[in-house]
């Protein structure tokens, strides 16, 4: 109460002080009236009255400010009111029209249905029509299904065994024959697997027979030559069409396994009616010269060679080295020569 009363003091004292000089700007006849009547001593104004200039500047800066904060924070809750509102709104709309449409969709269906079964009552042609090709439908449906659960046999019509069902030897074989002619290791152990099987039945080496596939087809089931010569064994299959006819026809010339023994049985006659496997070769190929099989005999020869040092567990390259030599001198061609002469005049 004592702070409050000093400043109030002070504040009238300020105002007096102010009005004095007010005062002093007053004329002269004004201020000779006023000291006449008393008032210029003890009413020094207007700006006087010292309680409502101290509650007034004491409240105005502190309580408008924050009304303001108040007011921002209550429009910005009621805008998100209404949008969520507006929101909620919108998905019960969308919810709505959704259901409305379902409902009438199956509104039509039903009634769609109905009519086809008043239809088909008062018609009994198109009742009968209806029911034979509802009939085949169902037929037609009940086969595919039956073609695929019996398609689950494919794995026993495919040529193909796995290759650790061999024994050790034959799975040596297979291996190195699978990776020079990048062929499928399946395919070929079951070739190999069968040609061992079959040799002795035949009197032939299986090792020959491998060699002869390797260098008619590269074990291609679906090889065909110039002059009509298919399958793995390159069987001329217009000429030996009786051999066919046990095995469905000539079609079977494209089974490997069919392929197979028609050439097994060919060659067998081949080499029995020339006496020796060089000259059953040549039989085999329709050379009746030496000179004239290219080179045929020569290949098979020096593959079923190779086959058999694979068999025997050696390490044996993938190119053969007449190969290796030819590649060699065909690089060296295409290299320059750094002396200007040819490879005949430098060894010389």
């Amino acid at each position: 109460m004592k702070g409050d009363s000093l400043d109030v003091a002070s504040e009238c004292k300020r105002i007096k002080k102010n009005a004095f000089f007010d005062s002093a700007l007053r004329s002269g006849k004004e201020k000779a009236q006023l000291r006449t009547v008393g008032l210029l001593n003890w009413w020094p104004g207007a700006e006087s009255n010292c309680r409502h200039a101290d509650f007034q500047s004491a409240a105005l800066p502190t309580e408008l400010p924050g009304q303001e904060r108040y007011c921002s924070i209550t429009k910005l809750m009621n805008h998100l009111h209404l949008l969520h509102q507006i929101l909620r709104a919108f998905a019960q709309d969308v919810v709505q029209g959704f259901t409305l449409i379902i409902r009438n969709g199956f509104a039509l269906l039903g009634l769609s249905l109905l009519c086809v079964i008043i239809t088909l009552n008062l018609r009994a042609d198109l009742r009968a029509v209806a029911e034979v090709r509802l009939r085949d439908w169902l037929e037609e449906r009940q086969l595919e299904s039956d073609v695929m659960l019996t398609d689950v046999d494919a794995a026993d019509r495919a040529t193909a065994i796995n290759p650790h069902d061999l024994s050790r030897e034959q799975a040596k074989v297979a291996t190195w024959l699978s990776t020079k002619y990048k062929v499928a290791p399946e395919p070929i152990s079951a070739l190999v697997a069968e040609t061992y099987a079959s040799g002795p039945k035949y009197q032939l080496d299986p090792t020959m027979v491998l060699a002869v596939m390797a260098i008619e087809s590269n074990f291609n089931p679906f090889a065909q030559s110039s002059v009509g010569a298919q399958g793995l064994m390159q069987v001329m299959t217009k000429v030996h069409v009786a051999k066919y006819k046990d095995h469905g026809g000539e079609l079977a010339a494209f089974d490997p396994i069919t392929n197979l023994h028609v050439g097994m049985q060919v060659l067998k006659d081949c080499i029995k009616s020339n006496g020796s496997s060089e000259q059953g070769l040549r039989c085999y190929v329709g050379a009746s010269v030496p000179d004239a099989d290219g080179g045929y005999v020569r290949k098979v020869l020096a593959e079923q060679k190779r086959i058999q040092q694979v068999a025997q567990g050696f390490k044996v390259p993938l190119m053969s080295p007449s190969t290796l030599q030819m590649m060699t001198d065909k690089v060296e061609s295409w290299l320059p020569n750094p002396f200007g002469r040819s490879k005949s005049e430098s060894q010389d």
